[in-house]
């Protein structure tokens, strides 16, 4: 299983570095339907880097493949599950936790009530996770996700052709990236991980928190 994994994370992350590199000169804000564009500053505060030792230590416990060097993330835009569109470049200034999964996956459910407690336990900082099904309708996915044995909380987003994966260079699942508050994919991992550990809960508070905001 541990040699699968690594292939697959090679296999996704080339696949990704390959959308970076055609992507990395166009500015300008993402389409509707999940073209791929380099992600633009957002309002947040995007200027706040992360100490890459700290990240270093990170990646080495959960043995996330590290993108050197790191390329700006592809951007998109897709419906959650009220319908409303979310763009990744306005979430620029934080750190994204980018999952993508699908409901007939084990290791994707098996890893999603530890994402759910990490969520509320860190919301309030500078971290977001988007957790993207892939290849599944709108109500399908918000019947499982709302299911009472689970009622997750984190935000889910419908990639419901596909498109985004295969900008990221999805194979299997559940993969997930880690983009920095620059809006740069700096790491990467395939399979499903252990998520609600003192090391990233630490890591994620921190982060500046959202106190100061005003929305």
């Amino acid at each position: 299983m541990k040699g699968i994994t690594r292939s697959a994370t090679v296999a996704a992350i080339a696949v990704l570095l390959t959308s970076i590199s055609l992507v990395g000169s166009i500015a300008g804000a993402a389409t509707s339907d999940g073209s791929a564009q380099a992600a633009t500053p957002g309002s947040g505060d995007a200027t706040y880097r992360i100490p890459p030792d700290q990240l270093s230590e990170l990646f080495q416990h959960y043995s996330v493949s590290k993108i050197s060097p790191p390329g700006p993330a592809p951007d998109f835009t897709l419906d959650d599950l009220s319908g409303s569109p979310q763009t990744l470049s306005d979430l620029k200034g934080d750190f994204v936790f980018l999952n993508f999964w699908n409901s007939e996956c084990p290791p994707c459910r098996d890893e999603m009530p530890d994402m759910d407690t990490l969520w509320n336990a860190t919301k309030n900082h500078r971290f977001t996770m988007l957790a993207v099904n892939v290849r599944e309708p709108r109500a399908k996915v918000k019947k499982w996700i709302e299911h009472k044995d689970r009622n997750y909380t984190f935000p889910v987003l419908l990639d419901i052709t596909g498109k985004v994966a295969r900008m990221y260079g999805i194979q299997y699942f559940p993969t997930t990236y880690f983009i920095n508050p620059q809006g740069d994919v700096v790491g990467g991992l395939v399979g499903p991980r252990a998520w609600n550990t003192t090391e990233l809960v630490q890591f994620i508070r921190s982060l500046p928190d959202r106190s100061g905001e005003t929305g």
